[in-house]
């Protein structure tokens, strides 16, 4: 089986970050544009003062109005059922609408940084992951002291860590910006265990830039790529493809589990 170097995660880790970014700044550059020629476009408000009979337009423009309602709704019957559905669609799950602005890619970087390094969410899942994965290895004998146990799980957090900031990176801002995914939680409006299974769906399902639920094809993206790269960092004996999958089992069901406390105890 082939095995890359050291250098050679590196150098991949860089070449595709390097690519993403340019895209992500085209993307960027372009959202700016369009927002800026939008602002310039002048306003021109109907002036009341040259009107010279004001209350019969107002009555006659009153009078079109209403007859334009009317063959739009025989036009469209279906209008305001389509409404709902938008509005639905723009929910966590539950019945209140929950409003949300596209992220451009800029905001998404900074989403993934937030997400790797504002506490207490990342450490905790740092540290559990440490001791977990002590409490489970193999590779040494049980009759350790105390002190050689959070020393070896110390070690274990801080691979953890690396390997959370690097997803979160993939997931949030790379890939979420590629493939026009939102990166962010949105809890629901749901009660008891309805809520834990809500959590648990959004481990596949995200919602996309355009409000609709997609495949969340950003976040198995990213946690694949950043299984292989982890590899970097990893003992020598773990540096094969079973672990590599072994650690992207473990990082889904952190996700599961994240999905869940912020689904209990987050702000909607």
């Amino acid at each position: 089986m082939l095995r890359l170097t050291n250098r050679s995660y590196f150098s991949l880790l860089f070449l595709s970050a390097f690519l993403i970014l340019i895209n992500a700044d085209k993307s960027f550059a372009a959202n700016s544009q369009r927002n800026s020629e939008s602002d310039k476009t002048p306003v021109t408000a109907p002036s009341p003062a040259t009107d010279p009979k004001p209350g019969i337009q107002q009555s006659e423009r009153a009078q079109s109005e209403s007859s334009n309602r009317e063959s739009a709704k025989v036009a469209s019957p279906n209008a305001d059922s389509e409404t709902a559905r938008s509005a639905s669609q723009s929910t966590g799950g539950g019945g209140s609408p929950v409003t949300l602005t596209p992220l451009t890619p800029g905001e998404k970087f900074k989403y993934s940084l937030r997400s790797s390094f504002k506490p207490p969410m990342p450490y905790a899942l740092s540290a559990l992951s440490g001791i977990f994965s002590e409490a489970t290895d193999k590779d040494h004998g049980r009759h350790m002291s105390a002190g050689d146990f959070l020393a070896d799980s110390a070690t274990h957090a801080a691979r953890s860590m690396a390997f959370r900031a690097t997803a979160n990176f993939f997931e949030k801002f790379a890939f979420a910006s590629v493939l026009h995914q939102d990166p962010r939680y949105i809890r629901s409006d749901k009660h008891g265990f309805a809520k834990i299974g809500y959590a648990l769906s959004r481990v596949l399902i995200t919602k996309g830039d355009n409000g609709h639920n997609q495949f969340n094809a950003s976040f198995f993206a990213g946690g694949l790529v950043t299984a292989g790269i982890s590899n970097a960092w990893s003992r020598p004996e773990d540096r094969n493809v079973s672990s590599a999958f072994s650690r992207f089992a473990l990082h889904v069901a952190y996700r599961g589990l994240s999905n869940v406390v912020q689904e209990m105890l987050g702000k909607r």
